[in-house]
């Protein structure tokens, strides 16, 4: 597969571990979760049946996938790099860092936001790329609150890896409160990194294998004798070589001259799989991240969005209201900033450019300033 430049990182400085008490949403998020215990919570060795077992509804499917894309989150880099060599081989590396494996039947590709928790884009472009998500707890504080309020707002099933034993028991209320469907194990090194590697062939993903080829863009470059190459993953139908489609936002048409898996070239690439992609009529550094390849006619790029219904985010106190500025809008993986228009059940939003707009697609209101108070404004799906 093709590769970028060089990532940056560091470890946030915690404001409220597991015995210091500090006023703040980071405490009241844990205050509240204490409060709120409802399901019981279940370790990683009891993975249920319904985590396994592949079943088809119409055009989706249910089953062991051939590709598994992982998001890896956390603030502690090392046990992230542990997991991410544990699941593959390095490749792409930015602001988000990527690595792969093809064994067997199963494909895999573990996806980590280096930058995080000083930029929260990162983290929430991971949140929607992956389909397991894996969290790694290792203090309570604002960053863990952050990625708690993202990954449930996802309804994906996942996995709570807890560092540290004097937070544990915390960590599972969370769980119960928040990330319910969700599954826990404690940190042991590379006993924890291979009983993560052994439960992913288990996880079933719904896939959208009819239906109209959608591709989700998050890299593009200038290959010498290839011309550009973008990277990105299939999300729905299948991506053919020969094929016409849509780049949105920038909606032009554009042919697939060829495609790779794994290094490997390839006819088609199905719902789920990693790809880099040879692009005629576009050049590299026209493409954004988050931009789509489509044939779907329903998906438009337009600059006034609706997000209906609209979930304030309860320890949120940035105030919202007509003509309200400093917030960006995620759909998807494409942020743009946006000035609020409304905000209450529903909330309309006028982009300073078009967007590419997939009608559900889950987008987040969020402010860019650094770590420490809540970033995440509001959430919900994009209306048609």
């Amino acid at each position: 597969m093709f590769d970028l430049g060089p990532p940056t990182s560091r470890v946030s400085k915690a404001f409220l571990s597991g015995r210091t008490v500090r006023r703040g949403w980071g405490q009241s998020l844990i205050i509240v979760i204490l409060w709120r215990i409802r399901t019981p919570w279940r370790d990683a060795r009891s993975v249920t049946e319904s985590h396994k077992c592949g079943r088809r509804m119409g055009d989706v499917v249910v089953a062991p996938p051939a590709s598994l894309n992982v998001g890896l989150f956390g603030t502690n880099p090392e046990i992230l790099r542990l997991l991410g060599a544990g699941l593959g081989k390095k490749g792409t590396e930015s602001d988000l860092r990527f690595w792969n494996r093809k064994e067997r039947d199963l494909a895999v590709t573990a996806i980590a936001p280096i930058p995080f928790p000083e930029r929260i884009v990162p983290m929430l472009q991971v949140a929607s790329l992956c389909d397991y998500p894996v969290l790694v707890a290792n203090a309570l504080d604002a960053p863990l609150g952050e990625m708690v309020l993202a990954l449930a707002a996802t309804r994906k099933p996942g996995l709570v890896i807890v560092t540290d034993p004097e937070i544990a028991e915390r960590v599972h209320r969370i769980v119960r409160e928040r990330l319910r469907g969700w599954v826990t194990m404690e940190w042991s090194g590379e006993e924890s990194v291979r009983r993560v590697r052994d439960l992913l062939p288990g996880v079933s993903v719904p896939r959208e294998t009819g239906g109209p080829c959608t591709v989700v863009l998050d890299h593009a470059f200038d290959a010498r004798g290839v011309g550009t190459v973008a990277l990105g993953f299939v999300r729905r139908g299948i991506l053919r070589v020969h094929e016409e489609l849509t780049l949105l936002p920038l909606d032009r048409t554009v042919a697939v001259r060829s495609i790779q898996r794994f290094d490997e070239d390839q006819a088609e690439a199905a719902a789920g799989s990693r790809v880099g992609v040879a692009l005629r009529d576009v050049e590299a550094h026209e493409i954004e991240r988050g931009s789509l390849l489509t044939s779907d006619l329903t998906i438009l790029a337009r600059p006034v969005l609706e997000v209906r219904p609209f979930a304030r985010s309860e320890f949120s106190r940035d105030p919202l209201g007509s003509g309200t500025r400093g917030f960006h809008l995620l759909c998807g993986t494409y942020v743009r900033p946006v000035v609020v228009n409304e905000a209450g059940p529903s909330l309309w939003v006028t982009a300073d450019s078009p967007v590419p707009a997939v009608p559900g697609e889950l987008s987040f209101l969020v402010s860019l300033r650094g770590p420490g108070t809540l970033r995440i404004a509001g959430h919900g799906p994009l209306a048609p």
